[in-house]
């Protein structure tokens, strides 16, 4: 069996090929490259695993994921941060590296994809739930937190032959589909769901 000890920012249980990957920052679990970098290195490690069908992103605390950590912002992918075991990369390259993991695919945006799967690795849909754009409404009334975004992403649209020589393609296109993603929830052009699962009997 392998080992999945050693992390700092998450846990790992491996139980009757179902993995639970717990980010463990309560309590609201701001992410930054290094809590990335452990989510993909986890990932990776499971992908290879054969007794692993299927993983379960869990989190402690009140919030699964509050964002990112802007105390943060200034050292990410810069050489104070290299510096730091495990956390050189930069935190949208993470991402990438942790989605290419994930093995996202258009097909993975539908419930029946996804129900489909559950099915596959043993597991049974007792509830599930969409979620409206209710909790972003209130974020925006609190911290205006879309309108920040906006503003980020007109000044990316604007800037982005700066921002594509200086990070490259690639990850400027990651940025810019982080924050509209987080847009089309409170717009209705996208929707999320949770599900609550238990083991087939």
């Amino acid at each position: 069996m392998s080992d999945y000890t050693g992390f700092r920012e998450i846990g790992v249980n491996l139980d009757a090929l179902v993995a639970t990957v717990e980010i463990r920052r309560p309590p609201h679990n701001f992410f930054d490259s290094a809590l990335i970098a452990e989510i993909g290195e986890a990932f990776e490690r499971l992908d290879a695993d054969p007794a692993c069908r299927t993983i379960v992103l869990a989190a402690e605390g009140r919030s699964f994921c509050a964002g990112a950590d802007f105390s943060k912002r200034l050292d990410t992918g810069t050489v104070q941060e290299a510096a730091r075991s495990g956390a050189g990369r930069h935190l949208y390259k993470e991402a990438i590296r942790l989605y290419e993991s994930l093995g996202i695919v258009p097909a993975n945006m539908y419930s029946a994809y996804f129900e489909d799967a559950f099915k596959a690795a043993g597991l049974q849909v007792r509830s599930s739930d969409p979620i409206g754009s209710e909790w972003l409404e209130y974020s925006e009334e609190q911290q205006a937190r879309s309108s920040k975004e906006l503003l980020h992403i007109a000044r990316m649209r604007r800037l982005k032959g700066r921002i594509v020589a200086e990070f490259g393609q690639e990850a400027y296109d990651v940025i810019l589909a982080v924050d509209l993603w987080h847009l089309y929830l409170l717009i209705g052009k996208l929707s999320s769901t949770i599900y609550t699962l238990r083991k087939s009997s």
